[in-house]
């Protein structure tokens, strides 16, 4: 994992996902390239470089790892000689290809294909950079992008919200079991999220207990149905919330904004705010927008 090519990823496995690359006999990897790293959004590649992506890693690292059960690794040789090929043809080409197929730890298969015309070697979506960098345990394939399905990248709402410091807030969500609103990534939800800090100024006498009722009310307050960016949000406007009121005879709660107007001199954009409490910073969207606030 010195490889220069590599630096990327050497910099965001944890110490055991190290360990197991390093002692795990006869392993071939095909390792995407730092360019393949940064072609991923930016808040993408911040979750991934954050302490909470360690289960996303362990997934990615078993989607691009092959270990056999005969204990040898797959040089590029056994790409070209091997007695599991199958020769093809690629679609709209009479150009004949050699096609291996393996299977890595997570079950993903990797279609090898080599072309004897043109003496290029492609694994799945990817082409092969550099073959055959040797290892103690095994061998390093280095490949042009991710190998990964883009589903399985999939920055969620919850992981967002991580990156943005706001992982008190994720932490009671997760204890009133309301996680489906930050965990379905094709709902739309306008997340008013109260950072770290933010949270930290209270004392635990200060808010609901965890995983009661009262505290489930008082976070449903802060999701706020649809993408609510400022250019749709009006001085006075009353926004639904996703919390519903037995009192309000099946409506939900309300919340006011407030909105000040932009600063022609100063070009600053307009103040927002949600029932009192201010909106810090720029929102961020995802599939939803969010709003970092004060309180």
């Amino acid at each position: 994992m010195t490889h220069p090519s590599l630096s990327y990823l050497r910099n965001i496995l944890n110490t055991d996902l190290v360990q197991f690359l390093n002692s795990t006999a006869a392993l071939t990897l095909f390792l995407p390239v730092d360019k393949a790293w940064e072609a991923l959004p930016h808040y993408e590649r911040l979750y991934l470089e954050s302490k909470y992506a360690t289960d996303d890693l362990t997934k990615i690292v078993n989607k691009l790892a092959v270990e056999t059960k005969k204990r040898r690794v797959h040089y590029s040789d056994s790409f070209k000689d091997s007695p599991n090929r199958k020769p093809a043809v690629l679609l709209n080409s009479n150009r004949p290809f050699i096609l291996l197929t393996v299977t890595t730890i997570d079950g993903q298969k990797l279609k090898i294909r080599y072309s004897d015309e043109d003496k290029k070697t492609t694994v799945s979506d990817a082409d092969l950079v550099e073959p055959d960098i040797y290892a103690s345990n095994g061998v390093v394939h280095t490949v042009s992008s991710l190998l990964v399905p883009l589903e399985d990248l999939q920055l969620t709402p919850e992981k967002y919200l991580l990156v943005l410091n706001c992982s008190s807030l994720v932490s009671l969500i997760h204890s009133v079991n309301l996680t489906s609103l930050i965990n379905d990534t094709h709902s739309h939800w306008t997340i008013l999220a109260p950072r770290d800090d933010v949270i930290g100024f209270f004392e635990d006498d200060d808010l609901p207990p965890r995983g009661s009722e009262e505290l489930k009310k008082l976070l449903q307050y802060h999701f706020i149905p649809g993408k609510k960016t400022s250019k749709k949000l009006k001085n006075g406007m009353l926004l639904e919330t996703a919390l519903e009121e037995p009192g309000l005879a099946g409506s939900k709660q309300v919340l006011s904004v407030d909105v000040g107007e932009e600063d022609e001199e100063s070009k600053k954009s307009k103040s927002i705010s949600f029932g009192g409490a201010s909106v810090l910073g720029d929102p961020g969207k995802l599939n939803s927008l969010f709003g970092r606030v004060s309180c």
